[in-house]
């Protein structure tokens, strides 16, 4: 029971579920057949994530037809950011047409096949859209993925520390930036 789970925040569906849905990996219905059952396995908070390349475009996170779909069956919005997004975009895409759900970056990385540079300049846009506020509305949290390397190759490594357990510091001293509330 993931209700016994402290350190469960939420539960998503169906991970990037706009690209799956964009593919036809399933109907329009499925979030109305799927919310039920795991709404009755478990008391937390539930998503169904979406990334880009980018998460705001009118093909994708923003498109009115898919957010008025899964409006009802959510409890919070849970979008990937992994290129440089303007923070402003949030304010568009969400709550200047009306959105009372929270909003979560429930992924952001930059692989290590990219330089220095462009890793902290795309950690630091993702924390500048936590620490951004819109008339008292903002960006609920954030999840950094992945702490630890999952491949031997520079494009594939998204981790904040290396193989060794090392923190990469230009990326892992960003997040003293971060809100604790």
């Amino acid at each position: 029971n993931w209700d016994t789970h402290a350190n469960v925040v939420g539960i998503d569906i169906l991970q990037e579920s706009v690209r799956a849905q964009a593919a036809g990996s399933y109907p329009l219905s499925f979030p109305s057949e799927m919310t039920s059952p795991v709404r009755s396995a478990t008391t937390k908070p539930i998503t169904f994530s979406n990334s880009g390349p980018h998460p705001f475009g009118t093909a994708r996170f923003a498109f009115p037809l898919w957010r008025n779909i899964l409006r009802p069956y959510i409890d919070f919005w849970d979008i990937h950011v992994y290129t440089v997004c303007p923070k402003e975009l949030i304010h568009l895409a969400f709550w200047a047409q009306g959105e009372s759900k929270p909003v979560v970056i429930g992924e952001f990385a930059a692989h290590q096949g990219l330089s220095t540079g462009e890793q902290t300049r795309r950690y630091q846009n993702a924390l500048d859209i936590v620490n951004t506020r819109y008339g008292g509305l903002h960006v609920a949290g954030i999840l950094q993925w992945a702490l630890y390397p999952q491949s031997i190759t520079a494009s594939d490594d998204w981790g904040m520390f290396d193989s060794g357990g090392v923190p990469r510091s230009h990326l892992t001293d960003l997040f003293e930036e971060l809100p604790t509330s």
